[in-house]
């Protein structure tokens, strides 16, 4: 699975301007699309389909688990229920004994 997690250089004008880490995802359709990690919203397992949020698109896969992703994940990415792993990136506001937690994106 380790494979699936990769680093891409972005180039501007020839130049490696920086690097990001993408998710390669296969989607439902069949087809698969990298996920820029940074834009990785939320996470949501939804049965034997995992629902991948990003800041303006979401995908659904088959290709993963909850328990054997989150430990390839970037340090920024929490699980907080047995049904969802977020990125602390996007957190705005946690309220009232840390039940509800508030994403931008």
């Amino acid at each position: 699975m380790r494979n699936d997690i990769i680093t891409k250089d972005e180039q501007e004008g020839g130049i490696i301007s920086n690097t990001r880490q993408v998710l390669r995802l296969k989607t439902w359709g069949g087809s698969y699309e990298d996920i820029d990690l940074s834009e990785l919203v939320f996470i949501q397992s939804q049965g034997h389909y995992m629902l991948y949020r990003t800041v303006d698109k979401v995908y659904l896969s088959r290709q993963y688990n909850m328990k054997n992703l989150l430990p390839e994940l970037p340090e920024n990415f929490v699980r907080c229920n047995r049904c969802y792993a977020i990125n602390k990136d996007f957190i705005v506001n946690i309220v009232g004994n840390h039940k509800f937690v508030e994403l931008e994106g």
